[in-house]
């Protein structure tokens, strides 16, 4: 099993959402959490997991959607360890975590 790291951008795009989803609820905001984890779970027991990212041409930038938010988990597999470049918003434009 690959270890899984969040990169800055990731973790600061995890930060905002909890931060805005706890303004309105913090029971959401937790269950934010446990579906963002969750997500991040499967991607470390299934690193070949999820589906091309629309609009950006690296075969091994995936991305898996997390349950029940407009999330998609955002990934990139090596040899090493698989790394999060970002907890990304549906509405985001693809490729903002390489800017």
């Amino acid at each position: 099993m690959k270890p899984v790291r969040l990169r800055r951008v990731a973790k600061q795009d995890l930060r905002e959402a909890v931060t805005w989803y706890r303004k309105r609820d913090p029971h959401l905001a937790i269950r934010f959490l446990d579906e963002v984890y969750k997500t991040l779970a499967m991607i470390e027991k299934f690193p070949s997991t999820g589906g091309m990212v629309y609009g950006v041409d690296d075969r091994q930038t995936r991305q898996l959607p997390v349950d029940n938010f407009p999330y998609h988990v955002v990934f990139r597999r090596s040899a090493e360890r698989t790394s999060v470049l970002a907890i990304a918003h549906s509405r985001k434009k693809p490729g903002y975590w390489d800017d």
